[in-house]
């Protein structure tokens, strides 16, 4: 492995260009926008969304970005978006055919979140005050609270987390 290995990894949300955590991205990284092939939901958990497989009656497309991202960098954002509690990086196929990772939540985490129509974060309008969500490791659920301040109980900000 080189230091000038990269992967393709596509983005959907705060991680995308102009999002909110953007500038957790390594510079001249982004490559064009693009969208999942049919099948996948993105749904909004406050501050942030997660991509997950259709439940069979989802089919649609999710729009985000593809950034050429140095393999190197892979585990820093790994670190970033909680793989493997919230998240899995997994292949990704989109709607050109091209095979893409991405962080994908698992259905049983997003059950809390809300369906973002027309699967563009960029057009979502998040509802008033982050959610901050305590999830039970045992079951997999987890119980969501707002608080208006955008800060958990610990005064950490609730929106500096990742969501693709």
């Amino acid at each position: 492995m080189t230091t000038d290995e990269r992967v393709l990894v596509f983005v959907y949300g705060s991680l995308m260009q102009g999002q909110s955590n953007a500038h957790h991205m390594p510079a001249g990284s982004f490559v064009r926008r693009a969208r999942t092939g049919r099948g996948w939901a993105l749904v909004s958990l406050g501050p942030w969304p997660a991509l997950v497989v259709g439940d069979g009656q989802v089919h649609g497309r999710v729009h985000g970005e593809v950034h050429a991202v140095p393999t190197a960098e892979l585990p820093r954002l790994d670190a970033f978006e909680d793989v493997p509690e919230l998240y899995v990086r997994r292949a990704i196929a989109l709607d050109d055919g091209t095979e893409v990772d991405a962080w994908v939540m698992p259905a049983r985490r997003a059950q809390l979140g809300e369906p973002v129509p027309g699967g563009d974060w960029r057009d979502a309008r998040p509802t008033s005050g982050p959610p901050r969500i305590v999830w039970d490791d045992d079951t997999g659920y987890g119980d969501e609270t707002h608080d208006d301040t955008g800060h958990d109980d610990e005064g950490r900000d609730a929106t500096e987390h990742g969501g693709g």
